[in-house]
Parts: C-alpha cells; structure tokens; sequence
C-alpha cells in the first residue's frame, strides 16, 4: 500500500531545491523560485503545502526548468500522476513506473558504489 510520503515525491523534491537555493543566497525567496519555475507564488506555496497538485505538463515544465536528467524527470511526473492522476487506473500505472523507475536508480547507485570501490 502506498503512503502519502511515497507519493509526495515531487513536492520533496521542489522543497529540497527550494532549500538548497536558500542556503546559496538567502535573500532568495518563494516569489523567485515560484519565478524561476513559471509558476505563481499562491500556486508554489499551495503545491508545497499539499493544498493542491500539479498537472503532468506542469511537472515536465517544472523538471525542464529544474535541469533534471530523463531518469529524474519520469521520476518526477510519474510521482505527479501517481497522486494527481484523473484514473485509478493512471495513477496505478504511474505508481508502477514510479517503482520501476527507483528499483532502476537503486540499482544505478550500487553499480557506481561498487565501481567507484
């Protein structure tokens, strides 16, 4: 059974980012993350609050704006679709990628530690 902290994924991620920006210039703000994103700050604030979703295009916009890869980008989307999805069945579907897509980077992150050792 999925939890909300396994579906909050892409909100972590936005948080995480948000605080890294902050803790790289802290006259840094919402307002200019939101900015940075093309997205408005309500909007942002309600998004990290869990107030409201974000649409998939939304997301692939947002994970463009972010610079991640197409590993982190599915990653990304499909933890949208796996919350926000119009369908059980489309929220389904994007829970499995989304599993498939962290066994994938698990598995990325053992091959590089056992190579890097």
């Amino acid at each position: 059974m999925n939890t909300d902290t396994d579906n909050a994924d892409y909100r972590q991620r936005l948080k995480l980012e948000l605080e890294q920006r902050l803790s790289l210039n802290p006259r840094y703000s919402l307002r200019a993350f939101a900015r940075d994103l093309g997205i408005s700050p309500s909007r942002l604030s309600h998004v990290l609050k869990g107030k409201f979703g974000l649409s998939e295009s939304a997301g692939e916009g947002i994970a463009a704006k972010l610079g991640l890869n197409a590993t982190e980008t599915g990653a990304f989307v499909n933890s949208i679709s796996a919350q926000h999805g119009r369908s059980g069945i489309r929220r389904e579907t994007a829970r499995r990628r989304l599993e498939s897509l962290r066994k994938e980077i698990t598995e990325l992150t053992a091959d590089s530690f056992m190579l890097i050792s």
